[in-house]
């Protein structure tokens, strides 16, 4: 599709994250290692894609990232919900969130390609096939789908979303055409929404309970990373 619109295309990296495979088989210990490392590399990516959309030089006439920084939250989300983040690595990652977001504008679009967990299981498994994702298991697949829509509500109003039935494969041209007719078109309200607002966000934490030795091992990383992931 970037060739059709002429867009230069960022693509997740998902060879050179050193902990996915280390999170699929561990993910209650190494859940926040990677959504730490890929927020500071999707915050990156992000202001390097704006930078580049806004050269005079640049001979693209927009950009098209894999996973943005926008939705990063949804991951963090769903293995907080899921025990895999305490509380406090949570809390910490949104302090991290809140201070990158402050320098980034908002996308013109969210395109968002609706598939139902069950299909998105079968195509991991059977058409991707990478081997570290062999042990994924649908019931993260369908948090995930519940997350990513709770993400797009709050979303409404302030981001054009353009959403597609996906469980059959679409055609690239068509989807390009919709993207053009789209993009440009927005006159939303100003700023981006909190994807969980602070009074839902401490509701959720304190009603959710780890256990004792969780909370330490995660309030100890979290100072081991502090000075890497503190940017601004």
């Amino acid at each position: 599709m970037g060739d059709i619109l002429q867009y230069q295309v960022f693509l997740e990296p998902t060879i050179t994250n050193p902990y996915l495979s280390k999170f699929y088989k561990e993910p209650k210990k190494y859940a926040l290692f990677m959504q730490l490392w890929l927020l500071r590399h999707r915050f990156i990516t992000y202001k390097d894609a704006w930078q580049k959309c806004q050269s005079p030089s640049s001979s693209f006439k927009g950009i098209i990232l894999d996973r943005s920084i926008f939705s990063d939250q949804v991951f963090a989300e769903r293995n907080f919900f899921d025990s895999n983040i305490s509380r406090e690595g949570f809390e910490y990652y949104m302090m991290l969130r809140n201070q990158m977001m402050k320098e980034l504008p908002v996308p013109d679009l969210i395109l968002y390609l609706d598939t139902d967990p069950l299909v998105c299981h079968q195509r991991i498994h059977s058409l991707r096939a990478r081997d570290c994702e062999s042990s994924i298991p649908l019931e993260y697949l369908q948090g995930l789908n519940e997350c990513y829509h709770s993400f797009l509500k709050r979303c409404d109003g302030v981001i054009e979303i353009l959403k597609i039935e996906w469980n059959h494969f679409g055609n690239s041209n068509h989807v390009a055409h919709q993207v053009k007719m789209r993009v440009g078109n927005t006159k939303l309200d100003n700023g981006f929404p909190k994807l969980i607002d602070e009074r839902e966000m401490r509701t959720r934490m304190f009603a959710n309970n780890e256990e004792e030795a969780k909370k330490h091992e995660d309030l100890e990383m979290v100072a081991q990373q502090k000075q890497q992931y503190n940017l601004m």
